[in-house]
């Protein structure tokens, strides 16, 4: 139909053409007014999302610098909690082995009992480890103070028995033991008598006859026997003897 109106009537279809290139023109000004508001728009978007990545990236390493200090923090707390434990441990076992435990020291081993409640750590064993070494010290210092008591007890006795006790030395016989009972009657005091041997109070017996008298004694496992001493003044007297080897653990 359109060759047919330029062919009829040229002058309007040459109209037609110009309008029909305007309508172009028009539509591709439109496509490019779109287009440049469309890049617009990108580029604005893009330096939109340029500056909320850097907002992100910055509050990501500020997130990552507060984490790390936390981390740290975290880190020192734990490491001064171990190192006080460790003092206390360290402080605890010193004084345990310097045999120093006090009253005040109970806070701290209810402590390191605690310490040793959770098994399992290195804390926790070596813990336990002190509290086992406390348990043998206690029980040793028991020990003693029982070994005191007998000691003092024994002592006391010894010390108020109204019989003469004493303990001589079987090599040199010397007297290294001995209660009031012993030399007073005999008119020494304890230093004087600490420094006789049984050969000197001896009224009649020479060496060699208490000597041998010893032999017999301790051959025998102890005799009774009567015995005449001399005292410090000359004068004789007589006295029982009852005497027993005896076995000294040191």
């Amino acid at each position: 139909m359109s060759t047919d109106i330029i062919s009829i009537d040229p002058t309007r279809a040459s109209a037609h053409l110009l309008q029909a290139g305007q309508h172009y023109a028009e539509f591709a000004q439109q496509l490019a007014d779109i287009t440049r508001i469309y890049m617009e728009h990108a580029l604005q978007h893009s330096a939109e999302s340029r500056v909320q990545l850097a907002h992100q990236a910055q509050r990501l390493s500020l997130f990552s610098a507060v984490a790390t200090l936390g981390l740290i923090g975290l880190w020192l707390l734990a490491a001064m909690s171990l190192a006080r434990r460790l003092d206390l441990l360290q402080v605890s076992l010193q004084n345990l082995s310097q045999g120093q435990e006090h009253a005040q020291d109970e806070q701290s081993f209810a402590a390191i009992a605690a310490m040793a409640y959770h098994p399992g750590t290195l804390i926790s064993d070596l813990a336990g480890a002190v509290l086992a070494f406390r348990r043998v010290q206690q029980e040793r210092q028991q020990a003693q103070a029982e070994l005191r008591e007998r000691e003092e007890l024994y002592s006391s006795i010894v010390s108020q028995s109204p019989i003469g006790i004493v303990v001589i030395d079987l090599d040199t016989l010397h007297f290294t033991s001995f209660n009031r009972a012993t030399y007073e009657p005999l008119g020494y005091s304890s230093e004087e008598f600490a420094e006789l041997t049984i050969y000197d109070i001896q009224a009649h017996l020479g060496r060699d006859a208490v000597d041998a008298r010893v032999r017999d004694i301790i051959s025998s496992g102890g005799q009774e026997f009567e015995n005449q001493r001399k005292t410090k003044s000359g004068e004789l007297r007589d006295f029982w003897i009852s005497m027993r080897p005896l076995e000294l653990r040191t």
